[in-house]
């Protein structure tokens, strides 16, 4: 542990220790919402929603990403909407790029939308050719390249080819079909965004909005004199507080610090003190990426005494520290956790992850404290691991106590979802292995598996549907009760009671509908979840359980449903209220 210690002593020290650089002045530019735009192009990675306004009158034309074809020197969407290297035809109106007095970029109401917008020039200020794409840059079906001495004023908009930017652009860089490339000199002062491609840009590259790419990661960086400044790029205080049943208040600060191009090691130092519990409580991290590229690979550990729990998987600490603050609600189960976590990870693709590593933790139990404060509780906080029951919890509480774990985790993440926060579509999944034997000097002896895979379907521009499945098994002569799987409630089966059913191995599967209504965030939806699950191996005896819910999410911040469980016959149904979809925590 010292020698973690040492060298994040030393990381801190170098960092707080660097002098930033003095940012340049320049001229902020500001949008003018109020102007009207001839045609409005709304893309994202399936379609392309073309709006053009003429007086009063509004038509719009959706093309699907499929009915998009290259054909000569245009570009055809669909029927109706043809590109060319000067003008925009929809049916029998015409928008010639040399009377458009700039292009507008911006988000659309989904994170993955862009929304350009072609604003007319006046007729008494209309500019000459060579003006215009001096001030904007537009090409259909070539390459556009911004040479070392090139200053564009305005954006560059590429249809169907790629972009290499190595002198300055004033606005947006955006490929609609193509990939961008940002060399280590070039400077764009607003996103760069590359729709259906990649953004492939220079570790000097200065881009000062946000970088997204319909393929890999997206991200966010600015100009390296305004770095420093920024709070997604420099050191950063971080204060969590929680609150459960049975640390009561955990007050918890420290310093973090991400370097965005992985020059440096990235790093976290975090501590604080649990009241009810009466323990000191701290997390300290270190990782450094040894190999960029195609394949990156990331090397890094931890030391930390936490209070941890598995439930994070159906709640996030934030939400669940809601609840029992207001209504004496904990829907985790905890355990003390003290020890050293080891890893290589591997991100080929970029929507790969392959993770190994090595564990090596001591369990302390603690009790919950039924009668701490809740704002509107009445009631008192339910037991720690109260699903369980009574006399099988007290042999394996004291399994569990001052014992000694050390296992090798092997993790693979796939992540092709469109957005991470509120996605529309794409695969997620998580699957891995746990293998435990008692001859490395540890207490337990078992191997587990656990595999989660969700598929993201965008059926229209409003309707989606979700399909979960998910497979655990654990087998072995000594299982720690951290390690079985439960099922039941929320985040599993709904319409049953929370973390029900517990067991070796499981297979649970869901599928979600859900539609928007137009022009809000309501979104009603409809949910069926069903599994088994059995105390040693899953047979033709395990009954099915499942459960149909109705409810309404809002904007997938908030959420209320009711569940009724369908296996039983006279079973109450069951109000949830979420402060999140619970899908992908």
């Amino acid at each position: 542990m010292k020698p973690v210690l040492a060298i994040l002593a030393v990381v801190t020290l170098s960092i707080i220790f660097v002098s930033p650089v003095q940012a340049a002045d320049y001229t902020k530019y500001e949008r003018n919402d109020s102007e009207k735009a001839a045609i409005t192009m709304t893309v994202d990675k399936t379609e392309w929603i073309i709006e053009r306004v003429e007086g009063e009158e509004q038509n719009l034309y959706i093309c699907d990403i499929s009915s998009i074809k290259r054909k000569g020197t245009s570009i055809h969407c669909g029927e109706d909407v043809v590109v060319t290297e000067s003008a925009i035809q929809i049916e029998d109106f015409v928008l010639d790029f040399n009377d458009v007095r700039r292009i507008s970029a911006r988000r659309g109401s989904h994170s993955s939308q862009i929304v350009l917008a072609f604003i007319l020039s006046d007729s008494t200020n209309r500019k000459s050719s060579f003006q215009r794409r001096m001030s904007d840059v537009v090409s259909c079906r070539n390459s556009i390249r911004i040479k070392a001495d090139d200053f564009i004023r305005g954006a560059v908009v590429a249809f169907f080819g790629d972009i290499s930017v190595d002198g300055e652009v004033n606005r947006d860089v955006i490929a609609l079909l193509g990939d961008i490339y940002i060399g280590g000199d070039a400077v764009v002062r607003g996103d760069a965004i590359a729709v259906n491609g990649k953004v492939h840009m220079h570790k000097n590259a200065s881009v000062y909005g946000s970088v997204k790419s319909g393929k890999g990661k997206s991200s966010s960086r600015q100009h390296r004199a305004k770095r420093w400044k920024h709070s997604d790029n420099s050191i950063k205080v971080v204060f969590s507080p929680a609150y459960n049943r049975v640390d009561g208040m955990h007050l918890n600060g420290g310093i973090e610090y991400n370097h965005p191009d992985s020059i440096l090691p990235s790093f976290y130092a975090t501590g604080g003190y649990a009241f009810a519990s009466d323990r000191w409580r701290y997390d300290f991290g270190l990782s450094q990426t040894i190999v960029r590229g195609p394949v990156a690979i990331e090397v890094g550990g931890r030391v930390f005494r936490t209070l941890k729990s598995d439930d994070n998987r159906i709640i996030d600490v934030c939400e669940n520290s809601v609840f029992a603050t207001l209504f004496n609600e904990d829907w985790m189960d905890y355990y003390e956790a003290e020890g050293a976590y080891g890893f290589v990870r591997l991100s080929p693709l970029g929507w790969n992850k392959i993770e190994i590593g090595y564990l090596a933790e001591k369990y302390r139990w603690f009790d919950s404290n039924p009668k701490l404060w809740s704002l509107f509780g009445k009631k008192n906080f339910r037991g720690n691991f109260s699903s369980v029951p009574f006399d099988t919890l007290q042999v394996m509480k004291k399994d569990l106590q001052n014992k000694k774990l050390t296992s090798l985790i092997a993790r693979y993440t796939l992540d092709t979802r469109d957005e991470e926060n509120q996605p529309w579509r794409g695969w997620y999944g998580d699957f891995s292995y746990e293998f435990s034997p008692e001859r490395w000097n540890g207490d337990f002896d078992f191997t587990r598996i656990e595999g989660k895979l969700s598929r993201l379907l965008r059926l229209n521009r409003y309707q989606s549907l979700i399909i979960t499945g998910a497979y655990g098994y654990a087998r072995g002569d000594y299982l720690p009760l951290n390690r079985h799987f439960f099922l039941g409630g929320l985040g599993t089966i709904h319409g049953t009671r929370h973390k029900e059913f517990i067991g070796r191995e499981y297979v649970y599967t869901s599928a979600e509908y859900s539609f928007s209504i137009p022009h809000t965030d309501v979104n009603p939806f409809i949910q069926y979840d069903g599994g088994k699950i059995a105390a040693e191996r899953l047979g033709n005896g395990t009954d099915w359980i499942s459960s149909i819910s109705v409810g309404v999410d809002f904007s997938n911040s908030f959420r209320v449903f009711i569940s009724q469980r369908l296996d039983v016959g006279d079973a109450d149904p069951i109000f949830y209220a979420r402060f999140s979809t619970g899908l992908f925590n």
